[in-house]
């Protein structure tokens, strides 16, 4: 879905409570599916929707230049992504092969992740003076388990490993799936390389419009 500062909602509005159908503001033009159709109307871009008639040219020519510039913006970031994925399946010579990786992974982690299980009929509250180290033991071992589960993911994808030194946002992350809890599903690949991709392009140009703003 669009996000509201979308600048295609300078030019249109939402028709019947839903964000997918918008009315031109210029022609009174309905456009169903989304906002980016709307845009397309505005800056008569030729393809699924004719050009709106009414539209200043002013405004027809800022609204396609936008979209030019957001979409190089989607383009360059999915080849940054894309490069760094290319550079860890190149690889140097200090790390290992993908092959030899999963052969790794499937003859040891289902091992080590049962291993890490606490016996059962345990109850650690029966010895009141070894409760504090037993929490202790499992805060180390939720963090392993917490490691290993990412480092899987990292290994099997040919993500870059320096991809978990990026910051705020890596932890950020991990904070926020902590917080949503367990069985919370993950995004699909469509989700990260279109909705997701999108609103973020968004958001850094509305923070671009808040300087400039600012800066006069």
């Amino acid at each position: 879905m669009a996000s509201k500062h979308d600048i295609g909602w300078e030019h249109a509005v939402p028709v019947g409570g839903s964000r997918r159908t918008t009315k031109c503001k210029y022609y009174g033009k309905v456009i169903h599916d989304s906002i980016t159709r709307l845009k397309q109307h505005i800056a008569h871009i030729s393809g699924q929707v004719e050009g709106c008639p009414r539209v200043p040219v002013e405004v027809s020519h800022s609204v396609r230049q936008h979209m030019s510039n957001t979409s190089k913006e989607k383009t360059q970031l999915k080849k940054k992504h894309k490069g760094g994925q290319e550079h860890q399946k190149g690889g140097s010579s200090s790390q290992p092969s993908n092959a030899r990786i999963k052969r790794e992974l499937t003859r040891s982690f289902s091992v080590r992740e049962g291993a890490s299980i606490p016996p059962k009929g345990i109850d650690p509250y029966m010895f009141p003076s070894k409760q504090k180290s037993i929490k202790n033991l499992f805060s180390i071992e939720s963090v392993k388990k917490v490691g290993k589960a990412i480092s899987k993911f990292f290994l099997l994808n040919a993500i870059p490993f320096n991809a978990a030194d990026s910051g705020l946002y890596y932890q950020s992350m991990i904070d926020t799936i902590a917080e949503a809890g367990p069985g919370i599903k993950g995004p699909t690949g469509y989700q990260i390389g279109n909705t997701y991709l999108e609103e973020e392009v968004q958001v850094q140009e509305l923070e671009v419009y808040i300087t400039t703003l600012k800066a006069k």
